[in-house]
């Protein structure tokens, strides 16, 4: 009787453990992904700005500032995923001081986030 429920819960524990590494692998991928998109578009916003200041148009300058500032956030947010992913195939493989620092940048990249919108 005892025997099916100890294969039972090993059997979830391996599944658990293929789940978070998958989980944290795309969340690692997309923050990536989402600090090159971010990136780009703060570069515009910055180019956008200067073409607005230089060319006496404020509306132009505003557009630039306020995509400016969504790249800025992009990037933060990307910055989060990546550390977060990190910690999470962290601690699937049972690393947790590891895990605990990824999460530990993950709280200061949302700090930056929180500043940028304030």
């Amino acid at each position: 009787m005892y025997m099916p429920i100890k294969i039972f819960g090993k059997k979830i524990t391996h599944i658990g453990k293929r789940v978070g590494r998958t989980t944290g692998r795309t969340l690692t991928t997309a923050g990536k992904i989402t600090r090159v998109g971010s990136k780009l578009a703060k570069d515009v916003g910055d180019g956008m700005r200067l073409v607005g200041a230089l060319s006496g148009q404020p509306e132009i300058a505003a557009a630039g500032q306020s995509l400016y500032t969504s790249g800025q956030l992009g990037t933060q947010a990307g910055r989060t995923m990546v550390s977060s992913g990190r910690a999470t195939k962290a601690a699937t493989k049972n690393k947790f001081g590891k895990s605990e620092k990824y999460s530990n940048k993950s709280v200061r990249n949302i700090g930056g986030i929180v500043r940028a919108i304030y």
